[in-house]
């Protein structure tokens, strides 16, 4: 008999310093999505110098706690000190590694077709490739 299995869809992400678990759902697809458009623009203000450093690293800060929880950042950081090379590149890890974890995740939850012994039927609203 078959038996249906929930996937699991928590990443898990370490640093030196701790570790963080987070649900990848589509609510959270949607804010790696967001978060990354918004820093991609962030990153070409700062160029421009129409930011400061200071204020893209607040952001940076600000960016790691709402994709890891209220006072990741300082967690990460606990016992190092923090700058902004650093923050980039722990953002950038997260961000990277969620992406990853959800075109995985896209290969493995929506099949377009069902196939038996007889035939192959397409499912709705997959182009077949």
């Amino acid at each position: 008999m078959a038996q249906f299995s929930f996937k699991d869809y928590d990443l898990t992400l370490d640093f030196p310093t701790c570790t963080f678990t987070v649900r990848c759902d589509s609510d959270y697809s949607d804010k790696i999505k967001n978060m990354g458009e918004e820093f991609t623009g962030l990153s070409e203000k700062l160029i421009k110098g129409e930011i400061t450093k200071d204020y893209a690293f607040e952001k940076i800060k600000m960016a790691i706690d709402q994709l890891l929880g209220d006072g990741a950042y300082s967690q990460i950081f606990q016992g190092r000190d923090d700058n902004f090379s650093d923050a980039s590149d722990v953002l950038i890890f997260i961000l990277s590694q969620a992406t990853t974890f959800f075109k995985q995740m896209k290969k493995t939850v929506l099949p377009t077709e069902i196939s038996d012994s007889t035939q192959v039927i397409p499912l709705p609203n997959h182009k077949k490739h």
